[in-house]
This record gives structure tokens, C-alpha cells and sequence, in this order.
């Protein structure tokens, strides 16, 4: 993933996820990373040379709980005291569009983060007219914007889009979708972003994250993404590109690791010999072609 929210891009950003994949605490190290700043964050995002104050617009839990869990944070890594600049919504954006504006020119703040997209949009989700409405409020504050919000699964393609009208994507100008893996061990959370759409730059590569509940305190760390984790986030012939970066493999060595259906792997590779992509050699086994 590239720098967090930059104040001078003025179009929102978006992370939509599942239930429980960490979403919060990941929007809540992104703020803490831009107030301090904390430009050597183990997630390597870097921040502008000065601290950005930054507005959460919090329409789930009360301030004391989000201050709780950016104090969490900041034990775990032992960074200075953040403030957590935090408002409580109760109605959608448009509708306090002028006292949240009000709050913002206050605070002077240059972001505002919104957790989450919802109830902060208000209305039957899936028509237009809440998405314009907020669209056109979010406008107003002429801010930098991360929005998070749900997921929900495209029934011809079954693939996971922010939840409600395709204006929201339409609007965005970068989304992510944050997806936890299969499997964690006990208080850990394994998790990866994937990039998937952007109106004005390339995609990024996608981001492997761990967050480590202990006690008192969180920390948030980068790591590499085991992509066979995420094989329903991702093409078949990605995970395999990303196996075979490793070394020559056997049909049945990825079918292992993949954990994929044997004609659905065969067929796939078929795709990408044909491209050009893989090859294989005379004892059956693939590997990608030197370029």
C-alpha cells in the first residue's frame, strides 16, 4: 500500500472489509501515524514531515472506547501520547453536515476518518440518492477522507464490493479490501489488503499486516502475504505466480498449497502457458519463464 491519506488528495479513500478483520485498528494506527507522525511505523507508510491533525468521525462506539484502543496501540509500540480527536454521529453525515464542518474548521483538521460508511450515508444503501447526498456533503469539508465500510458479494461474479451503490466506488478514489485469514492463532489477527480499485494511480501490490492483542496493549506489524491464506480473495493465476516465484513445482505441490480444485488448477495454467506466462518442463514440473 502507498503513504497513508495525504492532505492534499482530496478525494476519499475507502477500506471495506468483513466482520472482524481488524478494520478499526488498522484506521486507528493510520491516525496515529499521521498526528505524531510516525514516520518509522512497521507498516513503512510514510506520513508528511509534520503532524496532520486528523478528525474520527465515529458512528459505531463511543470516544472512549476508540481512545482506549489508540492507547493500546501506542503502548505496544511506546510512542509518545496521541489525542484521539474523536466525535460521536448519531444521524447521516448530510443531515450534520454543518456541525461536523464546524468541527473540522475548529480543529484546523486536514483528514477525517469515518468508521463507518452505513450509517454515516444513511437510507436504503443500495439507491442513488444516499450516495449522492453523501458524496456531496463529504465535499463540503474539503478534506482528505478514509471511509470504512461493509462488504457485500456480487452474485455473477462472487466477488466482494463495498456494500450498497455503485456510486460509493464510483466516488472513491482508491479502495482496499482488508480480508483476515483463514486461520489465526490465539490473539493474533493475520490479515492482507488488497488494492482494488484506483481512479488516479496504478494498483499497489498487496499489503500483509499482523495484529497482536495482548492485554493491555496492540501492536500492528507488516509481514509477507502467504497468498494460499487468501485463494477466494484472489485469481487462481496470481497465487500461482506467487508460488512458482519460489521455485519449480509439480501439478499436485500446488494443488497442495493452493488447495484449489485440480481442473480449476490444469485449467489455469493451460491460460497462462498459452500467454506465455509459465511453462513446464519434461518431468511435468512448472516454473516461470526467465524475462
Amino acid at each position: 500500500m502507498g503513504p497513508p491519506p495525504h492532505p492534499n488528495q482530496r478525494r476519499p479513500h475507502g477500506v471495506f472489509r468483513g466482520k472482524g478483520v481488524g478494520k478499526s485498528e488498522l484506521a486507528q494506527t493510520i491516525y496515529i501515524i499521521l498526528s505524531l507522525p510516525w514516520p518509522d511505523n512497521p507498516l513503512g507508510w510514510q506520513p508528511p514531515n509534520r503532524p496532520v491533525k486528523t478528525l474520527y468521525l465515529d458512528y459505531e462506539l463511543p470516544g472512549y472506547i476508540a481512545q482506549g484502543r489508540v492507547q493500546e496501540i501506542v503502548r505496544g509500540h511506546n510512542l509518545p501520547e496521541v489525542i484521539l480527536h474523536h466525535r460521536r454521529c448519531k444521524i447521516p453525515l448530510a443531515h450534520d453536515i454543518e456541525a461536523v464542518y464546524n468541527h473540522v474548521h475548529n480543529l484546523k483538521a486536514e483528514v477525517v476518518i469515518i468508521d463507518s460508511l452505513a450509517r454515516a450515508a444513511g437510507g436504503p444503501l443500495n439507491e442513488t440518492e444516499p450516495a449522492n447526498a453523501f458524496s456531496e456533503a463529504l465535499d463540503k469539508l474539503e478534506t482528505t477522507s478514509l471511509i470504512l465500510g461493509q462488504t457485500s458479494k456480487n452474485p455473477d461474479t462472487k466477488r466482494k464490493s463495498i456494500y450498497g451503490s455503485t456510486l460509493f466506488t464510483y466516488y472513491a478514489r482508491s479502495i482496499w479490501e482488508l480480508c483476515k485469514a483463514e486461520e489465526n492463532p490465539p490473539d493474533y489477527l493475520n490479515c492482507a489488503l488488497f488494492h482494488r480499485d484506483a481512479n488516479l494511480t496504478r494498483r499497489f501490490p498487496e499489503v500483509g499486516i499482523q495484529i497482536h492483542f495482548n492485554g493491555t496493549s496492540t501492536t500492528v506489524e507488516r509481514q509477507s502475504v502467504s497468498l494460499s491464506d487468501f485463494i477466494e480473495k484472489i485469481s487462481v493465476q496470481k497465487a500461482i505466480t506467487q508460488e512458482l516465484r519460489h521455485g519449480k513445482l509439480l501439478l499436485r505441490d500446488l494443488k497442495d498449497r493452493l488447495g484449489v480444485n485440480e481442473n480449476t488448477l490444469k485449467s489455469a495454467l493451460t491460460r497462462m502457458r498459452t500467454k506465455g506466462l509459465v511453462a513446464n518442463d519434461s518431468a511435468g514440473a512448472w516454473f516461470l519463464p526467465a524475462r
